[in-house]
């Protein structure tokens, strides 16, 4: 899939000489080369936030992170906590880990 979407970008029409005059370059080389940083950083850590889950669920015999975070959020909502808040509360501590 990757290699196909670069096939769609490598396709995709030259600005004309018009436009082109407007556009710094530089600015827009940086600008895509942080973004790629951004996107790369963002994929690292949902596998990162993905294995924290699946370490947590999978460990039996001691209390994880996702039995602690079902307990207070039980005591906050009167309910268990779906898939999507456990994934955001890992991809939260998988970013965090960075700083």
């Amino acid at each position: 899939r990757l290699v196909r979407l670069v096939r769609v970008f490598a396709h995709l029409p030259t600005l004309p000489p018009e436009v082109a005059q407007f556009v710094d370059l530089d600015a827009l080389h940086a600008s895509i080369s942080v973004s790629a940083w951004v996107v790369a950083m963002l994929l690292l850590n949902h596998l990162i936030a993905c294995g924290w889950y699946g370490v947590g669920v999978t460990v039996n015999g001691v209390p994880t992170w996702v039995d602690v975070c079902e307990q207070a959020y039980a005591l906050n909502a009167d309910q268990t906590p779906g898939l999507i808040y456990l994934y955001v509360t890992a991809l939260h501590w998988a970013l965090t880990m960075f700083t």
